[in-house]
């Protein structure tokens, strides 16, 4: 499939298509129409039919100069000329070039030019050269005749006629409802059929438009509710992309098969996380930081960005809640000074206000961004509320796959906050859904309180493919970010929110880790280079993280963080 968005200045179309020029809209027909073929536009009243007809002309001029002519049964010339300039078109101009011709008048003239009685339009299509013709609209019809066999036959013989000429016809209908149950003729008759809706947004009042494509004759199409919208730039369609959309569209430069080893990590920044990781997160992965609000999810994720910034990458952030100075003191006061990278651009920072949210549009939006360059570190904070912004389950869930395909493809490792707990993800559904199954690694944070104090644990929920490690561990936040502890031993409950017992002594925690280590260290020196040595060393590497953190918190330094040095360098 092209992958080409939109045209931008003056080119010619793919060959064999009409491109209508209007981004979005080209690549959901896969390079635009057949070249003579028939379009309908169909829709109720104000949702902007006539205008998208009235587009595809002046694109076709514009872009392609490829003369139009617009024939109305309604409007006269000079109110299609100002409807047309308070949306950027100057028709009037393109008249002035021999690029365009207006004409008003009836719909038995026009029949009876094409029947040989009256040839004005057949003049003008021979004078101009023209190749796009838009009638609007083709309802007037009826004026004529109300008797659909006749109006078949009228219409299947303009349609024969302008094909002969090599002329692509759009012609717009009214739609007094909008009946899927009902086809009507004219669907039947042309060569491609597109339905523009009028919808009423989820969160307020006002309406959204969507384009569905329901017919094309001799190519393919993508179907669905693309959003339409009237921009300042212009008309837009922001295709409804699919998982398949978006692995063609950046084929040429997706990350090669093999390219990443199963061993290699990417750290998230959080030293004692890391140690509970095996390494950190897999490159290229999509992974969930879960919790409720207050856990600190938000934390995680920008010690993930700072990480990748200090190792000079690429980083973007999504939210839908700050701005960009907001977070930037946020992440500030945690001891990250995100301010040289952002000048640099090795950092971007996108606030989407969910108000009003058109998903289409933030990934359209998303996906021209990653054209032109590649992003190591992509941190989405918040699953919620997009959830928030399309109020629908199954939707939301979709989305966010697409979300995570999407930097997966482009080779970035992916981090995304979701406000829920473990407990949560086995017993609610609602906005509580369950985006487990897409995630690689899910590391769940929880509260709890404990001899009357709120506490804050770290759990390793899943890790595809690796080890980790299985048990919870206390954690705190300060001036200087993400801090892990201790493991949660001697207590029960926490995700419950309810703990009970006590911790237990250091050295409680130390010695089975230390055992476990000095008996693994054994067996790898006992059995040689057994195959099965990976795992007990990537095991050991994990257990020397934990007994550095943990003995230089209550001892001060030690030798274990340069045996893991060590050990990371020399496997």
């Amino acid at each position: 499939m092209n992958g080409t968005l939109a045209p931008s200045g003056s080119r010619p179309a793919a060959p064999g298509r009409m491109a209508t020029g209007i981004a979005g809209l080209d690549y959901l027909l896969e390079g635009g129409l057949v070249r003579g073929n028939s379009l309908l536009i169909e829709g109720p009243p104000g949702s902007g039919k006539s205008t998208l007809g009235v587009r595809i002309l002046y694109e076709g001029a514009v872009q392609f100069d490829e003369p139009g002519l617009i024939i109305s049964f309604e409007e006269f010339p000079r109110q299609i000329y100002e409807e047309s300039l308070s949306y950027g078109l100057d028709l009037r101009a393109l008249e002035e070039a021999g690029k365009l011709r207006v004409v008003w008048t009836s719909p038995a003239r026009i029949l009876e030019g094409f029947r040989g009685k009256n040839d004005l339009i057949e003049k003008i299509i021979a004078d101009l050269g023209v190749r796009r013709l838009l009638i609007d609209s083709i309802t007037h019809f009826r004026r004529v005749s109300n008797a659909e066999v006749d109006l078949r036959e009228m219409l299947a013989g303009l349609l024969n006629v302008l094909k002969i000429k090599g002329v692509n016809a759009l012609m717009v209908k009214e739609l007094e409802r909008m009946d899927e149950a009902t086809i009507a003729f004219e669907e039947y008759l042309v060569d491609a059929s597109l339905r523009v809706h009028n919808m009423p947004g989820a969160l307020t009042a006002g309406h959204q438009r969507f384009l569905e494509i329901r017919k094309t004759r001799g190519q393919g199409h993508i179907s669905g509710f693309h959003p339409l919208a009237f921009t300042p730039a212009g008309l837009k369609v922001f295709p409804n992309w699919r998982p398949q959309d978006v692995g063609a569209f950046f084929a040429d430069s997706a990350t090669p098969h093999g390219a990443i080893r199963p061993a290699d990590r990417i750290p998230t920044g959080i030293e004692g996380l890391d140690a509970m990781l095996a390494g950190g997160l897999q490159p290229g992965s999509v992974n969930i930081v879960n919790g409720l609000s207050g856990t600190g999810k938000s934390v995680v994720g920008y010690h993930f960005l700072n990480a990748g910034l200090e190792a000079g990458e690429n980083c973007l952030l999504v939210n839908y809640r700050m701005p960009l100075d907001q977070i930037t003191a946020q992440a500030a006061s945690l001891g990250m000074d995100w301010r040289r990278p952002i000048d640099e651009g090795r950092m971007e920072i996108l606030r989407y206000h969910t108000v009003n949210l058109c998903v289409e549009e933030m990934m359209d939006d998303l996906i021209q961004r990653l054209r032109g360059r590649r992003i190591a570190r992509f941190f989405f904070d918040g699953i919620d509320d997009l959830w928030m912004a399309v109020r629908n389950d199954e939707r939301a869930r979709d989305d966010v796959d697409l979300i995570g395909h999407l930097f997966r493809t482009r080779g970035a490792t992916t981090l995304m906050t979701h406000e829920r707990s473990v407990t949560a993800a086995a017993s609610s559904s609602g906005a509580g859904q369950d985006y487990a199954g897409m995630a690689n690694t899910i590391i769940q944070l929880s509260m709890a309180e404990s001899d009357g104090e709120i506490r804050r644990f770290v759990g390793v929920w899943k890790h595809a493919g690796s080890e980790h490690a299985k048990e919870l561990r206390e954690f705190r936040i300060d001036s200087a970010g993400f801090h892990v502890h201790n493991k949660a031993a001697g207590l029960s409950g926490i995700l419950t929110g309810q703990t009970s017992g006590a911790m237990k002594q250091i050295a409680d925690q130390v010695l089975p880790t230390l055992d476990d280590t000095v008996r693994m260290l054994a067996a790898v020196m006992e059995q040689g280079k057994a195959a099965d040595n990976d795992d007990k060393i990537a095991r050991i590497r994990a257990n020397v993280g934990l007994l550095d953190i943990l003995l230089r918190e209550h001892f001060g330094e030690t030798q274990f963080r340069k045996l893991a040095e060590e050990m990371t360098q020399n496997p």
